[in-house]
């Protein structure tokens, strides 16, 4: 009719509102659309299906028809040469659809109406060809389903002319596609055993044409899910398409890009996808779920924990991998590949050191040699490693902590020696750890926690903040202040809110919690007289139990031990008591406290000072800063003057009066150290 309508009006005005039977002769002749894609039919490994090769092997994965291959043709026509929607107009009756339309398809392609009826299924939303993504029907539901059109979008047509680039946004919501042969991984041997059992079963089933199991790898942050996941698809010679939870990109989207370019999709970090709390997830993962099952691509789900899977997805079996958090030995094995790998020198003990004390993730480690041979450079990265660690260790506790960067080291601090041998166990408890609860087997009869918690019990500015400064500095740890102000609250369950998400920040790096007066929280449980009791009570219970679960250093410090709740002090590994500094012991400290480049008058008398005035090592800190200001805007050397000045301005401070008579000498006991006024200046703080 068309053609009747073109041959009376003969052109002229009505040129291009309709198409002249000329015209329809040309485009009859185009050139045959597979021959316009990657080559020739012939050489594309279909030889009897008529295919191109790319679009046979779509339709062999995904078990396609000949009808629906035709379909997918009749759509990509219009991308190669827009002048097949002239030929689709003409064909259609009707200019306004240069398009091709499921009514066309039906057209051209079936012979009866009873095969139109049955072809029809193709195009329903949950055919193999709309849930792989692969062919989509503009319009709405609305319009009656023959006259909405066929398409194809940019990506399945790159694909079919040969291009293999990842879709953009699988790219942009983070997905990345891993090829290649994958990283050594780190498994204990049992774990390794039932991942190479788990790789045979599955590659076996894949290879048999079957729809494999989903396998659902499972375990804490860092414990190498991903890595995991990397080795499975590697396993059945596919790279893997690993994709983070994004409910914003279409479900089907992924699978279809894991079809394009016959990988293994991965969706890591599902757990929200199955907690079934969010509605816009549950529609995700349908979505998902029906994708998969139209492309028949192999599914693996990263998670963290596997308590709310269910037992079949997208028609298959689920199968698990558990995987355990990385120990000592683990990290060290990832510590020495890692190091090997950029041609670093790194013995067992150094690895075994870094993984003891730092709790890197295996990305982590890789991270921190890296990092440690850009900054070391030529000149024995190996000594960037532990700086390159500590900084990917470093964790932020918000408003309920602030990280003290340590000043001190052995050389500062001046303790009994009864407290120097209790500090130095600590840190042997922290570098022997490997060797006790690995080597020696103390693991098989006592839980193998690196929970170390301890008390450091002392008046004020005896060493118990400079202690725990002095062991991250050993030990290379971080060190946080915990902030009790902001950790305790009046409102029942917040405190205990507060105290769970200190550890859970701090678990990661293996940071040493300081709690700075420590009473004012852990202090002793009361009788139970009303419900703030009780709850008071469970506070105290509460930390008992977060500081046996963490893993590292835990440090609580109390100016009055007499307050903290004993059954509480008995569960705690080591107990340390600071005492107050004698005049040996105040004497090096003054010695230590005072910077060499300090320029020290004649008269100063370091043995007197130490010896008539009883102070702690904090107080004797404040006096040496506040006697080198008051020389200072003279440029002179510190006097004694200058000492026993700011003696006096500290003692004020701590509300402790000393007397005095007329005169400075006699004031401070400079000029004669037996006469009454001396005692009477140092009476009842200075000893005797």
């Amino acid at each position: 009719m068309a053609r009747q309508k073109a041959a009376a009006a003969g052109g002229g005005e009505f040129r291009g509102i309709f198409i002249s039977e000329a015209e329809v002769e040309g485009l009859l002749g185009l050139p045959p659309l597979l021959s316009s894609l990657t080559g020739p039919a012939s050489d594309m490994g279909f030889p009897d299906s008529g295919h191109a090769g790319r679009l046979g092997r779509l339709a062999e994965r995904c078990r396609l028809s000949d009808f629906e291959c035709a379909c997918l043709l009749l759509a990509l026509a219009p991308h190669l040469d827009r002048r097949y929607g002239r030929l689709y107009a003409y064909l259609q009756d009707d200019l306004t659809k240069p398009y091709p339309t499921a009514d066309l398809a039906f057209t051209l392609f079936c012979t009866t109406f009873a095969e139109k009826v049955r072809q029809r299924s193709r195009f329903g939303a949950w055919a193999p060809l709309r849930q792989s993504g692969l062919l989509s029907l503009d319009g709405n539901d609305a319009q009656p389903l023959i006259t909405r059109p066929l398409a194809v979008d940019e990506r399945l047509v790159a694909y079919l002319l040969g291009r293999d680039d990842v879709d953009p946004g699988i790219t942009e919501a983070g997905g990345r596609l891993e090829a290649g042969l994958a990283p050594e991984i780190v498994l204990p041997p049992a774990v390794r055993d039932e991942m190479s059992e788990l790789q045979r079963r599955w590659a076996a089933e894949l290879a048999a044409g079957e729809l494999a199991p989903v396998l659902c790898v499972v375990g804490p942050p860092g414990s190498g899910r991903r890595l995991a996941a990397r080795h499975l698809a590697a396993t059945v010679g596919r790279p893997l398409l690993c994709l983070p939870h994004a409910p914003a990109l279409p479900g089907w989207r992924a699978p279809r890009e894991a079809l394009l370019q016959d990988a293994v999709l991965c969706v890591a970090d599902a757990d929200a996808l199955f907690e079934g709390l969010e509605a816009a997830a549950a529609a995700w993962l349908n979505a998902l779920g029906g994708a998969v099952a139209a492309a028949r691509v192999p599914l693996i789900f990263t998670l963290a924990n596997a308590d709310r899977l269910p037992a079949t997805f997208a028609g298959r079996e689920m199968r698990l991998l558990r995987l355990p958090a990385a120990g000592v030995e683990e990290r060290a094995r990832i510590w020495m590949l890692e190091a090997r790998g950029v041609g670093l020198g790194l013995s067992g003990d150094q690895s075994r050191l870094l993984a003891t004390t730092y709790r890197l993730t295996g990305a982590q480690v890789r991270d921190a040699v890296g990092r440690a041979r850009l900054l070391g450079g030529s000149r024995r990265p190996q000594a960037q490693l532990v700086n390159a660690a500590r900084a990917l260790s470093t964790v932020s506790l918000g408003r309920l902590g602030q990280e003290v960067a340590p000043r001190f080291a052995w050389g500062d601090i001046v303790v009994p020696a009864e407290v120097a041998d209790a500090l130095q166990e600590i840190i042997r408890r922290v570098r022997h750890h490997p060797r006790v609860f690995g080597e020696w087997g103390f693991d098989r009869r006592h839980a193998p926690s690196r929970s170390l918690s301890v008390l450091f019990s002392g008046p004020s500015g005896t060493g118990k903040t400079m202690a725990a400064e002095v062991i991250a500095s050993e030990l290379g740890l971080p060190l946080y202040r915990v902030d009790l102000s902001a950790v305790v609250s009046k409102y029942i369950g917040e405190t205990e809110k507060n105290l769970s998400q200190i550890f859970a920040d701090a678990s990661s790096s293996g940071a040493i919690l300081f709690f700075d007066e420590a009473d004012a929280l852990f202090g002793k449980r009361s009788d139970v007289r009303d419900s703030h009791d009780r709850y008071a009570n469970m506070e105290v219970s509460y930390l008992l139990q977060r500081m046996e679960d963490y893993d590292g250093i835990v440090v609580l410090a109390s100016n009055l031990r007499q307050n903290m709740d004993e059954a509480f002090v008995r569960r705690l590994h080591l107990a340390v008591d600071f005492p107050f500094p004698d005049a040996e012991a105040r004497l090096e400290i003054w010695r230590r406290t005072l910077p060499a480049p300090v320029p020290l008058a004649e008269d100063v008398d370091l043995p007197f000072l130490a010896r008539r005035f009883r102070l702690s090592g904090g107080n004797i800190r404040n006096v040496v800063v506040t006697a080198a200001f008051l020389a200072a805007p003279d440029g002179s050397a510190v006097s004694m003057h200058h000492f026993l000045s700011a003696i006096r301005r500290e003692h004020q401070k701590m509300g402790k009066l000393l007397m005095a008579t007329d005169g400075d000498s006699d004031v401070y006991g400079i000029a004669n150290e037996s006469s009454p006024t001396v005692a009477a200046a140092t009476t009842p703080w200075a000893a005797p």
